[in-house]
């Protein structure tokens, strides 16, 4: 009875660890996945963007979560290559050099069983050294991927409504057109919570321990009794 209390203990203690899977959103612009999708793909060449704000106490990023589709045949290229960066604001516009820049690569992608205009849109998600950004401030997202390996399509990003996503078609050209509300989620490992399932086995795990020290209180008692 001890050694099993004890492994069940052991295994609310894990389970109470932090997870990437339950990371706490600090910013939610989930979106419409059917409407449609922009370019931004060093290879066409476009690059889109989006605004954003973080809030006091979560504006730290750890992760960033997006979806996109490729067209126009819908194969999507056995690698990616993707970049994330944040923009300064300028006057309204993301500056036209990037603050910060992360070559993520090939993150993977998992196929979300929707489609926009009969292309399938894939979700993707990476994880980025803690980038603590000044809360109540505007900055911008971009994603590009490049797709130069894959002759037959390019890398669409989701959006869903015109806002305030301008693109340019490469580095250095001024931001334009404002086009879209783009679909993305920025996270932080650091805010993830239990799920409240691994909350009871916790409880399940204390109240094992109380047992198991009544057990023993009661032990004691006895063999006080008998002498």
């Amino acid at each position: 009875m001890k050694r099993f209390l004890s492994q069940l203990v052991a295994v609310c203690v894990v389970s109470l660890l932090p997870s990437g899977a339950f990371a706490g959103v600090i910013y939610d612009q989930s979106i419409d996945l059917t409407v449609n999708a922009v370019a931004s793909d060093f290879d066409h060449p476009n690059q889109a963007t989006d605004d954003f704000q973080l809030q006091a106490g979560a504006n730290t990023i750890t992760d960033v979560h997006w979806w996109g589709a490729y067209a126009f045949t819908n194969t999507a290229p056995e690698t990616d290559d993707f970049t994330i960066r944040f923009y300064s604001d300028a006057g309204g516009s993301p500056a036209l050099d990037p603050l910060f820049e992360f070559s993520v690569g090939d993150v993977g992608r998992v196929d979300t069983g929707t489609d926009v205009s009969g292309f399938d849109v894939y979700a993707y998600s990476a994880d980025v050294a803690a980038l603590t950004l000044l809360a109540d401030t505007t900055y911008w997202l971009s994603i590009v991927n490049d797709t130069s390996t894959d002759i037959d399509d390019n890398w669409y990003w989701s959006w869903e409504s015109s806002g305030n996503g301008p693109i340019r078609s490469v580095d250095g050209d001024p931001w334009a057109f404002p086009v879209a509300q783009l679909g993305f989620q920025l996270t932080n490992d650091a805010l993830a919570v239990p799920e409240p399932a691994s909350l009871g086995l916790f409880g399940v795990g204390l109240a094992g321990l109380g047992a198991l020290g009544w057990r023993r209180r009661k032990s004691r008692q006895s063999v006080s009794a008998n002498l």
